[in-house]
């Protein structure tokens, strides 16, 4: 009988069997490249880990920067009850002076026979504005009320420019009125475009709004009137 002898290799019994649990398969073994490669990949993935986590520390500490810097928002309520929204920021900024610029041109330019802004005329005009504001409604008014005149101004630009004084500021509010009345009991329509000039002073009282007209100047110029059958 010829005797069965088994291979041996110097790492040991190679073959595989159930009992033996420190046996393996020769395919279960990596070569020194396919190690080389999976230490590689391993290398890359938390260097890739690294970089993206010092992304994020750099744009979160970014974005609180730019969040802390951010103002306020803020409500407001008058005494009448009327809620604004805005920010708190700098009185005598452009915002400001472009919001009470509006509101200013709107309370004075939409009008009808009656003209029923007087209280926000009072709110936003001071004294001496107001003195330049019964002049220039006054001198139309009459026209208004017989011919059941209704007027609308589109704004088209508010531009804002500073002063020598600290508290103060100018600003030019420009666009066109739309006014539509009866004329010898026939409607008509007129279009003019209008420049208003303020010159606008921080408030003194935190019950009022925060900047006041506290001068005025006025001009209009007609485009189309089909009143008397012209376009201009």
């Amino acid at each position: 009988m010829r005797s069965k002898h088994k291979k041996y290799s110097g790492y040991g019994d190679l073959s595989h069997t159930p009992n033996n649990p420190n046996s393996c398969t020769r395919s279960s073994l990596r070569s020194p490249g396919q190690s080389v490669g999976m230490e590689q990949k391993w290398i890359i993935f938390w260097s890739l880990l690294h970089i993206a986590t010092l992304v994020c520390f750099v744009l979160g500490i970014y974005y609180t920067k730019e969040y802390m810097l951010m103002p306020d928002r803020v409500i407001i309520c008058d005494q009448a009850g009327n809620l604004y929204r805005g920010k708190s920021c700098n009185v005598l900024c452009q915002a400001t002076a472009e919001d009470i610029a509006r509101k200013s041109a709107m309370a004075f330019l939409t009008r009808n026979g009656e003209h029923s802004n007087q209280q926000a005329l009072e709110a936003l005009f001071g004294r001496s504005a107001q003195k330049s504001l019964r002049i220039l409604i006054g001198n139309s008014q009459e026209e208004f009320k017989e011919q059941s005149i209704r007027q609308i101004p589109v704004i088209e630009t508010i531009e804002i420019a500073g002063t020598p004084e600290k508290d103060q500021c100018l600003a030019f509010v420009r666009g066109t009125l739309h006014r539509n009345g009866i004329y010898m009991k026939m409607p008509y329509y007129q279009k003019l475009e209008f420049t208003l000039g303020l010159r606008l002073m921080r408030s003194g009282s935190l019950s009022e709004y925060p900047l006041r007209v506290l001068k005025m100047v006025y001009d209009e110029k007609s485009i189309y009137d089909n009143k008397k059958g012209e376009n201009q």
